[in-house]
């Protein structure tokens, strides 16, 4: 997960607490803005990948209206105001132990850690028994069945694991598709349907069987009317 932290105020420690942060609580990285324009900026460069939290040591209408924004298009962030750590930029940079991001980095844990934990579970998703291999679910593109073998494409790379097309339907849960006999489709990544396949984003092509070809349309066009974000980037 990404946090994104808007904090107006100088500091000298920025980059030791991001090693924090990252270190400590588990996000994958951590993007500092001063500004709620550069933290829109931000989000919109970086936030299409993974599942993002927000983080504000200060409160104004300018944050409100940003956020108010960024819900429109990414619905499934996580936002974090902190209006208590809001103070004038002292004169000379702040201590470590009394500075806004030392007072963030204390009030993570109580806070986060259930939703982390709760966000991992639904969000990732391994099919060795080692779990040396991680995926985040979103960024699966679609899952190809073998026999008893599957391959999971992403845009990076293929990977195959022993394990049966059901497990991993059940795995992945809603927000994919099981369109043939042989293959799982990432909603997300779907461009449009045509009678017979889906067309994906990055221009693959997934079968629809002639059995589950009601099925596949009526999911779709439910998924369409819920479907706010724009075509995710990987």
């Amino acid at each position: 997960m990404i946090l994104f932290l808007y904090h107006p105020f100088s500091s000298m420690d920025i980059l030791l607490w991001k090693q924090r942060l990252m270190q400590e609580f588990r996000f994958t990285e951590v993007y500092f803005a001063d500004s709620p324009n550069t933290l829109f900026s931000l989000i919109g460069a970086y936030g299409q990948t993974q599942f993002f939290t927000i983080a504000l040591t200060c409160w104004s209408k300018a944050c409100a209206d940003m956020l108010e924004t960024v819900s429109q298009f990414f619905p499934d962030a996580t936002y974090w105001i902190l209006p208590q750590l809001s103070q004038k930029a002292p004169a000379s940079p702040p201590r470590p132990l009394s500075s806004p991001l030392y007072l963030l980095s204390r009030t993570l844990p109580p806070a986060l850690r259930e939703q982390l934990r709760r966000q991992d579970a639904e969000a990732y998703v391994s099919f060795c028994k080692q779990k040396e291999d991680v995926f985040l679910k979103r960024n699966i593109l679609y899952v190809e069945s073998d026999r008893r073998r599957i391959t999971v494409h992403t845009a990076q790379q293929q990977s195959s694991y022993y394990e049966r097309l059901d497990t991993a339907e059940r795995q992945l849960g809603s927000s994919f598709l099981r369109c043939h006999q042989s293959f799982l489709v990432n909603l997300r990544h779907i461009w449009e349907m045509r009678p017979e396949y889906f067309l994906l984003y990055n221009g693959s092509v997934i079968p629809i069987s002639r059995s589950r070809r009601s099925q596949a349309n009526e999911v779709w066009g439910r998924y369409r009317l819920t479907k706010t974000d724009t075509h995710p980037q990987n």
